[in-house]
């Protein structure tokens, strides 16, 4: 079976083992990948791969996200989410459409919501409410 990937590229960006980000926003293009840590952060791009030894705890904003280590916070994907064999995320999933796949092995606790397009405008995020019990939207 292939390894889940991010992107549509090659990886063109790295955050190795033994760097530790701590707040901020790390933008990029194309395809990052994660093998440190990341602590109450933003990572904003195209593709992001969440690598076997890393941990990230923050917020993700990303076209596609393959994770293989470990997520904590809210994702808001465009495009499709994998949870790999061994991976865990731990949050909040947006997904702008409804791909998301969690390999045999992989770990999902959270809650999951999708964006909602009414034709012909923008996107809005349907929220649940709780004291009204229907959706809000925001």
């Amino acid at each position: 079976m292939p390894r889940p990937r991010a992107g549509r590229g090659p990886i063109n960006a790295w955050i190795g083992e033994e760097i530790v980000v701590t707040g901020g926003t790390v933008s990029f293009e194309g395809v990052l990948r994660v093998d440190g840590r990341m602590q109450d952060g933003v990572l904003v791009g195209e593709g992001l791969i969440v690598g076997e030894k890393a941990r990230v705890a923050g917020r993700v904003e990303v076209d596609d996200l393959a994770v293989h280590g470990v997520l904590e916070g809210t994702a808001v994907v465009r495009r499709s989410a994998v949870i790999a064999a061994g991976g865990s995320f731990h949050g909040e999933m947006i997904l702008e459409r409804p791909v998301l796949s969690v390999e045999e092995g992989g770990t999902f606790q959270g809650r999951v919501r999708t964006l909602r397009r009414p034709a012909g405008g923008s996107g809005t995020l349907g929220n649940p409410d709780p004291e009204k019990g229907r959706e809000t939207k925001r």
